[in-house]
């Protein structure tokens, strides 16, 4: 059965315009069906399923494998209109039981030839075979027909995901599911999915836009962050203190220098001194992970060294740990070899809480991962399942629970804004095949590179932050964490500060994803290898073109190579500033006219900055093209000027109502900035 959506000639999203979409919903399977856009019919490819499809995943000779639609799952669909959007709710059902994985995507059958791929917000390309894991929306756009459609998972039902496109079976988004008979409930799955058109001139930026106003509640954020990244140190000794804005209390290697648990590093008139220079203050967790340190040795130790990461960490790789092995050093670890932040209880429940959160890998043994630090020196860490309910949490003897437990102990003790939790990405990175965990998983199972469920850690992190964001806000407090990049696209939603440690050798692309998962919320990024170079004013130029705010340890401050660009930070901060709480807008409606020139968007009322950078090419300047009527500014009150010298900027009337700001400066870096703000008559 059809149920006929139509909307009117025109519709706005979020600012955007779009030409009539006009569709069927099968009610049975949620496709979408004689997809017109501006009065063309979407030629979509005959034969290949619509809607919500599901595809059996087979472990053959230890791998996944792909054995397609078999009879196996049950699907319900449930679907309705929300807006110009049609949300689509996918129940699935392993109807045999047991264990068993499936690929659970919508999928919008169209014809990709002559289409583009949008798989960011910076790039496209014609389509083809193409998927990005980045973000849970995949988008194509037809610039010769003007149409655009998006298909997305909803921030209600996180998941391990893959979006793409495909000449086979056209646009699609993807949902990797375990299923087996422990969950709760049994042998089930939800996914729900949304799809609505795009402005094709705008591509996954449109989508991102819509994307933020059907789901407003994921990207609210509480925190005013506006400055620098407090990392390893007090801005009490700092030359600059006024320009941080954010203070990660208590970092394992902080701590262990100092000899203090993160609460215990700044003193009352510290604190006080900091709260006064507007810094944010969050003591420091970390949930992923507990060791057993200050060992004597290690397996092949000096033999197959990682390279040493920019945090002090060296791992020692292919390098194996039996459980028996394991749990051997565990069960005899002393005093000596607790890491001082997680020496905040005795070894009998040290050992306990590790043997209940520990995760089991898919050839049965403990998962480990032996590395040197500059925290623990030569160390066994045990990836950890952060979540609070698993075994022991009643007790406070798992993980989670346990540091649950402290937070609220230290935001009852001393006025923090919140608490920080580290290493997202790191040790959500693993996936864990302890069955006696699988009834506690409040995001369900995915599965592993061998065909069989699993619980993915990254989720695992995030049923751990919803639980820690209930406390917080219970004490008006603020979340924050680090390691927010791949796979961590739902735990932005649930943050208000954001972060993650990324240097130099970053890409633009890198840069705007992580702005592209926050909205406007504020994101840090921590570059622990800064020594003033070229490549690190580079760095300095694409965050600010996303308004992220990147620095360097606080020791870095105090060293010559500081001063190498301090003169970016004495220009280019005080704009950052009033440019970040306008908030980011991914439309831009306006496009820099010399080659190789990026610009973003802040603010949408009469005052909006425009943020430049020249990525490539060799441009000293150049002009900016603005979209009057989209931004609802009237030419002739319009006043432009370049903030950096505050002089004003010659400002012409372009083709179809647009105004071209002429001649923008732009620095030595490349860096640049206009502000446009609409005056009285």
């Amino acid at each position: 059965m059809k149920l006929l959506l139509i909307t009117g000639l025109m519709f706005m999203v979020g600012n955007c315009v779009f030409a009539d979409w006009r569709c069927g919903v099968d009610k049975t399977t949620g496709a979408i069906t004689d997809v017109a856009i501006g009065g063309k019919i979407i030629s979509m490819i005959a034969g290949a399923p619509g809607g919500v499809c599901v595809e059996e995943i087979a472990s053959r000779d230890g791998k996944a494998v792909n054995i397609g639609k078999t009879g196996r799952f049950s699907t319900s669909v449930v679907t309705r209109r929300s807006g110009n959007a049609v949300m689509v709710d996918a129940e699935i059902r392993d109807t045999r039981g047991g264990d068993s994985a499936a690929d659970v995507f919508y999928q919008i059958p169209v014809d990709i030839d002559g289409w583009t791929w949008c798989p960011d917000i910076i790039d496209s390309a014609p389509a083809g075979e193409q998927t990005q894991d980045e973000s849970p929306i995949a988008v194509l756009v037809n610039m010769k027909t003007g149409a655009g459609l998006a298909v997305a998972i909803t921030p209600e039902t996180p998941c391990i995901f893959i979006s793409g496109c495909s000449k086979a079976g056209g646009l699609f988004v993807k949902a990797k599911v375990g299923f087996s008979e422990l969950t709760n409930p049994p042998s089930r799955a939800k996914i729900s999915f949304v799809v609505y058109p795009v402005d094709a001139r705008w591509g996954m930026r449109s989508a991102l836009k819509q994307y933020y106003t059907m789901f407003p509640k994921a990207y609210e954020g509480h925190s005013k962050v506006n400055g620098l990244w407090i990392f390893h140190g007090k801005a009490t000794t700092a030359p600059n203190p006024t320009q941080f804005g954010f203070h990660s209390l208590g970092e394992l290697e902080e701590a262990h220098k100092i000899g203090r648990l993160a609460v215990d590093i700044l003193t009352p008139e510290e604190i006080a001194r900091e709260k006064k220079w507007g810094i944010e203050i969050y003591p420091y967790v970390i949930p992923g992970q507990r060791e057993v340190g200050f060992l004597d040795s290690l397996k092949n130790e000096g033999k197959i060294m990682g390279m040493p990461e920019q945090d002090g960490t060296s791992d020692v790789l292919e390098t194996h740990y039996t459980t028996a092995e394991a749990m051997k050093l565990l069960e005899n670890m002393k005093d000596k070899n607790f890491t001082l932040t997680q020496h905040i209880q005795s070894i009998p429940d040290y050992i306990t809480t590790v043997k209940n959160s520990l995760m089991i890998g898919a050839d049965g043994d403990v998962i480990t991962r032996p590395r040197i630090t500059s925290w623990s020196d030569k160390s066994l860490t045990f990836p950890m399942n952060p979540n609070p309910f698993i075994p022991g949490g009643e007790k406070k003897l798992n993980a989670g629970m346990e540091i649950l437990n402290e937070c609220r102990k230290w935001l009852e003790e001393k006025p923090w804004d919140g608490i920080y939790v580290d290493s997202l990405y790191r040790w959500g990175a693993y996936v864990n095949y302890r069955r006696d965990h699988f009834a506690y998983a409040r995001y369900g199972l995915t599965y592993g590179g061998d065909g069989k469920p699993c619980l993915d850690n990254s989720l695992e992190h995030l049923t751990f932050l919803d639980e820690l964001s209930k406390l917080v806000r219970s004490k008006g407090g603020k979340l924050t964490a680090n390691g927010v990049r791949q796979r961590c696209f739902f735990h932005a939603q649930r943050l208000d500060v954001s972060g993650s440690e990324f240097g130099t050798n970053v890409t633009v692309e890198g840069v705007a994803a992580r702005r592209a998962m926050v909205y406007q919320k504020p994101y840090m990024s921590m570059n622990h290898i800064m020594k003033g170079r070229e490549v690190d004013r580079r760095y300095l130029g694409r965050c600010f073109l996303f308004g992220v705010y990147g620095c360097s340890d606080m020791p870095y401050f105090n060293t010559p190579d500081y001063l190498k660009v301090k003169d970016i930070y004495d220009t280019y901060l005080p704009i950052q500033r009033e440019m970040v709480p306008l908030g980011w807008e991914p439309v831009t409606y306006a496009r820099a006219l010399a080659r190789g020139v990026l610009t973003e968007r802040f603010g949408s009322g009469h005052v909006i900055l425009f943020s430049i950078y020249r990525d490539k090419g060799g441009a000293k300047a150049t002009d900016l093209e603005v979209d009057c009527a989209q931004l609802d500014l009237e030419f002739d009150k319009l006043k432009v000027v370049d903030p950096v010298s505050g002089k004003s900027l010659v400002i012409t009337k372009g083709e179809q109502g647009s105004a071209v700001v002429q001649g923008i400066p732009l620095s030595a870096d490349g860096m640049g900035v206009v502000r446009i703000e609409m005056g009285g008559s």
